[in-house]
């Protein structure tokens, strides 16, 4: 697919992939900073966490779901960006222009 490219022209098919990544690294880095690490704001501190229900319960589990979803976004847009789209067969449009004579 590249062979015939330079290394620098082989760059730029990576750069419609930079806003997306870039925001869903910073998302992950937020909700790294502030749920998992208990980073507080107003005071600019990390404070300690306590041992509540939420702490203990519901804390991991939206850690494991908020990194699942956000491995299952990049998986799929690698997917949808590196997955050729498809074409038209010859049977499907030969069908569709004896039916329709303006074609």
């Amino acid at each position: 697919m590249f062979s015939k490219e330079s290394k620098i022209s082989r760059l730029k098919h990576l750069i419609p992939l930079l806003p997306v990544y870039i925001i869903i690294i910073t998302g992950t880095v937020g909700f790294t900073k502030f749920l998992l690490l208990n980073y507080n704001p107003s005071s600019g501190k990390y404070e300690e966490s306590y041992n509540s229900v939420y702490s203990i319960i519901i804390k991991p589990m939206l850690i494991i779901l908020f990194y699942i979803c956000s491995l299952m976004t990049v998986i799929s847009h690698l997917k949808a960006m590196l997955t050729h789209p498809g074409s038209v067969s010859y049977e499907y449009i030969s069908k569709f222009k004896s039916k329709y004579e303006y074609f």
